[in-house]
């Protein structure tokens, strides 16, 4: 008796993957708000400030204890539409972690909680799209990911943390329109505080430009110095309006300058050799100095660690030993 041979792999048609489990329709506003925890509050806030950070970092301003317990609870909050999300492929086919935004719900109950009008939810897509296409966002992701990387330092050093964060917006509104930062930072430790002013160079500006913002930081000085986000223990990185701002101590500041490579770095501290004032800046209201630093130190470091070389040192140290003195 002949039995009938059993196909070949290839005359199978191919089989198709399943399809993804759809988005589940939005729940009723105040059951959602019922369910949602401090540390998914403070996620809104974070993206409502910085507008996107990825899995990585939002686990580590956030507070998750562990990666895992961060995507799920991210999952969650996507699928219950408080926020929206979007990934790229890279060049070897992969695709990058998940990159989050503030979603129609996480909108709604931030305008609640503020009692305003929320966005609509065409807009909100319109600026997701935006930002996800956007030139700049490995930009605004890289100076994200700087202050990220200091909260994750803190959580294992109990004794330093990062006690004020400032977006771009909300740093150049701190330092009065004279200066343009990238971002304001206060590094509190055991013996005090580090203010401190950012700058991240991703290679697309030639050196100088990078040099020309340095007289706004002068005048910057010249003014008093920036003034600084309020203390937030329980929320370091709420970006919030510098409003009563601290100023126990007259704003000393440093100008952190974190270039693209190495090469870049030194080409620079060559051109400011040439400016005796930015090697020991000209006091003002408010004393200033400029560190730098390049992306492979930051990337095998913590930003928080001996990464930073002053212009007129010639060893590196880490940011708590960054000292301005009277």
């Amino acid at each position: 008796m002949q039995h009938p041979t059993r196909p070949t792999a290839a005359s199978e048609p191919p089989r198709r993957r399943a399809p993804r489990p759809a988005r589940p329709a939005p729940l009723d506003p105040i059951t959602l708000w019922s369910r949602l925890t401090d540390r998914d509050r403070t996620i809104l806030r974070l993206l409502d400030a910085h507008q996107v950070l990825t899995t990585e970092q939002l686990a580590a301003l956030a507070g998750f204890p562990t990666l895992d317990r961060a995507q799920r609870r991210l999952l969650a909050l996507y699928c219950t539409h408080v926020l929206d999300r979007f990934r790229h492929p890279r060049p070897d086919g992969s695709m990058t972690s998940w990159r989050y935004a503030l979603g129609p719900a996480g909108a709604a109950i931030l305008a609640a909680m503020r009692g305003t009008e929320p966005p609509r939810p065409a807009t909100l897509r319109t600026r997701l799209l935006r930002l996800a296409a956007h030139p700049a966002l490995n930009h605004l992701l890289g100076v994200n990911g700087l202050f990220a990387d200091l909260a994750s330092y803190s959580a294992d050093h109990p004794g330093e943390t990062l006690a004020g964060w400032l977006g771009e917006r909300h740093a150049a509104r701190a330092c009065g329109n004279l200066a343009r930062p990238d971002g304001l930072g206060v590094w509190q430790h055991g013996q005090g505080r580090v203010v401190f002013l950012l700058e991240y160079d991703t290679g697309t500006e030639n050196l100088g430009q990078v040099q020309a913002k340095l007289d706004g930081y002068r005048d910057l000085a010249q003014s008093g110095g920036p003034q600084l986000p309020p203390a937030r223990a329980e929320d370091p990185a709420d970006d919030t309006e510098p409003q009563n701002a601290d100023r126990r101590t007259p704003g000393s500041f440093w100008v952190l300058l974190r270039f693209h490579s190495a090469a870049r770095e030194t080409h620079l501290r060559q051109r400011a050799q040439a400016q005796p004032a930015l090697i020991q800046p000209t006091p003002g209201t408010a004393r200033w100095a400029v560190a730098t630093t390049h992306a492979e130190l930051a990337e095998a470091h913590s930003p928080a660690g001996p990464i930073w070389l002053p212009l007129n040192t010639f060893g590196r140290r880490p940011l708590r030993a960054l000292h301005l003195h009277h």
